[in-house]
């Protein structure tokens, strides 16, 4: 070794070379000593108190509607996003990939849960060009489809059960649009909705009634919609299912999706909607994401809405927002999982909390970067993913449908980030 011939040309004597010696060995035990004390003393990341102990539960009736982000939180103490890279570090130009959006697979999430002239159950911001439109009609999904199908892929459905509004419109409007052929669609499975009491905040999976009950669920999906031809499958034939709020999970394991495959006798892609803030920043802390043994519980993971209120600064737009929040921890999941992002058009609830403005350019520089986010080499031949947040959810306003207030700027902001490539630049 280097350092041993070193010591032997400046100790000609033996008895010198052993005092040297000692010496080195002694110096290198007391910095390793320190090294070690230091990190020991690191401070450690607390437990903080559960995100979702204020949710609100959602209703029974039309479909059991409720609301889709954790803005609603009082308790808890605000999330701080992790610092970013030291403005020091420079992009080697020779790293940077040219990547073609016209191979990115956009899903946007889908409502089937209006009723026409009659849309008093939230608040709602934006005047939909269709007017209070009725999504039984298979009229207005031709339109919504006619709409869509240039600027996305895949139509992401709300899922609440076979007894709700959701199912009954989603078979009577969507399915029988005359052009659903030019669309796929898969099922966001409504978590909330179908497997947490009313009167809990959490879903505890050590239950026999939720393990049955979601068996049951995904048998009536297979049964009625995993086989349609339109339905979103990946080349391997394995049907995509979004799974919503799964960071509510107690006690849930991969066992459970195994199990649940092996019962309806079909193989799944399911995409855990894990990533959040809190302790959720990272799969590695979240209860759902990597497991004891390194392996990821879900097949991918995804954020449906990163919104949280006390983190929104006063008149700032949904892309800042997203760039100096969200972005950090979907780097961090990206990082050890299969990632795919969720963009934001703008957030305007019918809850009093601080909005999020929207426009084309922002909505375009989030899908140019979360679309470069890197890829596990597990990944390849799977679709690059990026879900849009949302079609049309007026009641948190957060939607791409065309309205009388910003017309069709979100769709061609879509098609325009399809027809154009971009620079990723590695970091």
């Amino acid at each position: 070794m280097e350092e041993q011939d070193t010591v032997k040309e400046y100790c000609p004597f033996p008895r010198r070379r052993a005092a040297i010696a000692a010496v080195a060995f002694t110096a290198l035990f007391l910095v390793t000593t320190i090294v070690v004390v230091a990190v020991s003393l690191r401070p450690k990341k607390s437990s903080p108190e559960d995100p979702t102990s204020s949710i609100v539960a959602p209703s029974n009736d039309t479909g059991g509607v409720s609301n889709h982000t954790w803005s609603n939180i009082t308790d808890a103490p605000a999330p701080t996003s992790r610092a970013s890279a030291s403005d020091d570090e420079t992009d080697d130009p020779e790293d940077d990939v040219t990547m073609n959006p016209s191979n990115v697979t956009i899903l946007t999430y889908y409502y089937p849960w209006y009723v026409g002239d009659d849309w008093s159950r939230h608040g709602y911001v934006g005047t939909p060009l269709l007017g209070l439109y009725d999504t039984s009609d298979p009229s207005v999904a031709e339109q919504h489809i006619e709409w869509a199908a240039p600027a996305t892929d895949v139509m992401v459905i709300s899922w609440w059960g076979e007894d709700g509004i959701t199912s009954d419109h989603f078979k009577n409007g969507f399915l029988q649009a005359s052009n659903l052929h030019e669309t796929k669609f898969c099922l966001l499975y409504e978590s909330i909705g179908r497997l947490r009491d009313e009167n809990e905040t959490e879903i505890h999976f050590e239950r026999e009634d939720v393990v049955d009950q979601l068996i049951e669920d995904f048998l009536v999906l297979k049964d009625l919609y995993f086989g349609h031809e339109q339905y979103y499958k990946l080349d391997d034939g394995r049907p995509v299912v979004v799974m919503y709020v799964t960071r509510i999970f107690r006690n849930f394991e991969k066992q459970h999706l195994i199990d649940l495959q092996e019962a309806i006798g079909m193989d799944l892609f399911i995409i855990g909607d894990e990533t959040f803030f809190w302790e959720f920043v990272d799969p590695f802390t979240a209860r759902n994401g990597v497991d004891s043994q390194g392996q990821s519980i879900f097949d991918s993971y995804t954020a449906y809405n990163m919104f949280v209120d006390e983190l929104v600064k006063p008149g700032e737009s949904a892309k800042d927002y997203m760039m100096r929040e969200a972005l950090p921890v979907y780097q961090r999941w990206a990082d050890d999982t299969l990632f795919y992002p969720h963009v934001l058009t703008s957030y305007h609830d019918f809850r009093g909390h601080e909005p999020l403005g929207g426009g084309k350019e922002g909505f375009l520089e989030q899908l140019k970067t979360f679309a470069c986010l890197p890829k596990p080499e597990t990944a390849n031949g799977l679709p690059n993913m990026l879900f849009v947040t949302s079609f049309n959810e007026f009641w948190e306003g957060t939607t791409i449908e065309p309205t009388e207030e910003y017309g069709s700027l979100y769709l061609d902001a879509l098609v325009e980030f399809k027809q154009n490539h971009i620079v990723c630049t590695k970091a």
